[in-house]
């Protein structure tokens, strides 16, 4: 017998129709064949209506576990972490002796923290999932979107032993991740709050920078020196000058308070130092912390090999009075011998060896006295301020090609202009002047084309004729004996720059 029932509702079970095993003929009944076909044109229609497009992905390789040493909540190192888990909130871990030994065993090797040497210890946090995802992320294939001396690896790896600089290091990646599925670069200017993953993990940063902010101690520890170092480091990459204003007040006061830059180890002071000489090039202020002790520079100060006209031009300096300038000129001379020595492809692309090389020589540059009042045509003043312009704008170019922050260049260039036109009274060091406006017309050069100003042009050429030189070209060669980066002019450039020089009138 059949049985054939309607339950008069909508959805999946409108329709059933039994068929007995006894009675298999049953299913040819009209209003078994109707409900058969009603299934199969519904499932039919399903299939061909449009569905809406996916979101584009980025593919991420991350392995099953980590290798077999970040400690779990229970504390054993060799528990594995399950790749395919709800995401939960990251929780402190406290390894015990075993654990930090195993942990600094594989630090010592571990690509992503081995970067800089004070930094072999375990990490303060057990990353979850999406933070593992966003890790190995962040040491491959952001790597397209990071300017190549962006310092990504090395506070990566300060990050990793602070619990605030963690969360700030996730909405870092995070932030980072976005931009790359928007094909957007590191670059453009985007905050945090913009994307919700990024401002999670920054909120949470935040929070608990407020917290330890009242703790004696926590307020003034290692920790909270990195992470207000992640704030300067963010805001400077973005150019929001302002801020990075408010956090190196900050920042200030946090290191007085600890009584300056000892237990901070290597890499902390490094990057302390570098970030407030780029802000101080950025403001033209002296900087606010010295020279860090174990920052190497017996390579790079090297007063050997000067030409005899050097010597006697820093001589001529010296007796007159500056002193300063004298020194200033040798340390850019030691740079841009260096730059000449070592240049090569992978040169360009050492973000840390380029903090090293640029630093001190800025850092000494920026402490010089400024021409305060723009009236002053004392010429002894003006020199000064003049190779110390040229002497920023030169050391700005070179951050350029290392692909580092120079939003202090076209600035630089603009008040060395201004001052070039107030340089008609001043007749000394004649080979200096034609050397400062040359390397300024170098370094502001984009797509090829030179831009010498013609207030430029005509001090070049007074200047040429206190010599007596009569061609551009051997102007050229005047400006190259005191110092010049190779890697920035070619063989065509100087005879465009000669021979605007020779069309002046």
């Amino acid at each position: 017998m059949s049985l054939y029932k309607s339950t008069g509702g909508t959805g999946r079970f409108q329709d059933f129709a039994f068929i007995h095993v006894s009675h298999p003929d049953d299913i040819k009944e009209r209003h078994t064949q109707r409900a058969v076909r009603r299934g199969a044109m519904a499932q039919t229609a399903a299939s061909r209506r449009k569905r809406p497009p996916k979101p584009p992905t980025v593919p991420l390789h991350v392995p099953s576990q980590l290798p077999s040493l970040l400690p779990s909540s229970t504390g054993s190192i060799n528990s594995p972490v399950p790749l395919h888990t709800t995401s939960t909130p990251v929780t402190p871990v406290t390894p015990n002796k075993d654990d930090v030994e195993a942990m600094s065993r594989w630090l010592e090797t571990s690509m992503l923290w081995r970067t800089l040497p004070d930094t072999t210890a375990y990490p303060i946090i057990q990353p979850d999932t999406r933070a593992r995802e966003l890790f190995y992320f962040m040491h491959g294939e952001s790597a397209s979107i990071y300017r190549p001396s962006s310092f990504r690896l090395e506070w990566f790896a300060m990050a990793m032993l602070d619990q605030s600089a963690y969360y700030l290091s996730l909405a870092n990646a995070a932030l980072i991740l976005n931009l790359r599925r928007k094909n957007l670069t590191a670059s453009c200017g985007f905050e945090y709050s913009e994307y919700p993953e990024s401002s999670k993990y920054y909120h949470i940063c935040l929070s608990q920078v407020t917290r330890r902010l009242g703790d004696v101690m926590e307020g003034v520890s290692k920790g909270m020196v990195t992470t207000v170092l992640g704030f300067i480091c963010h805001d400077s990459s973005i150019g929001n000058w302002t801020r990075w204003k408010l956090h190196m007040d900050g920042l200030e006061r946090i290191i007085k308070l600890r009584g300056g830059l000892q237990g901070l180890g290597m890499a902390v002071p490094l990057f302390v130092f570098w970030f407030d000489v780029t802000g101080s090039a950025v403001f033209d202020t002296p900087p606010r912390f010295p020279i860090p002790s174990q920052l190497p520079q017996t390579d790079i100060t090297r007063r050997e090999g000067l030409s005899q006209p050097v010597r006697d031009l820093l001589s001529r300096l010296r007796a007159a009075g500056l002193n300063d300038v004298s020194e200033a000129l040798i340390k850019v001379m030691a740079v841009a011998n260096y730059v000449n020595q070592h240049a090569c492809p992978e040169f360009w692309s050492d973000g840390l060896g380029a903090t090293k090389l640029i630093g001190p020589a800025a850092h000494y540059i920026l402490s010089l006295p400024r021409l305060f009042n723009d009236r002053t045509t004392q010429p002894g003043q003006v020199i000064r301020e003049m190779v110390r312009l040229v002497s920023l704008v030169l050391l700005a170019r070179l951050k350029k090609a290392f692909f580092l922050i120079t939003d202090e260049l076209n600035c630089l260039t603009e008040r060395f202009r201004t001052l070039s036109g107030r340089m008609e009274g001043v007749a000394l060091f004649p080979e200096v002047r034609i050397w400062a406006h040359l390397i300024v017309a170098v370094s502001a050069e984009e797509g090829g084309i030179i831009i010498l100003s013609e207030a430029g042009k005509k001090e070049v050429r007074r200047a040429l004729g206190q010599l007596d030189i009569r061609t551009g070209l051997e102007g050229v060669e005047v400006a190259k004996g005191i110092t010049w980066i190779d890697a920035f002019v070619t063989s065509d450039m100087e005879g465009r720059i000669a021979a605007e020089i020779d069309h002046s009138t």
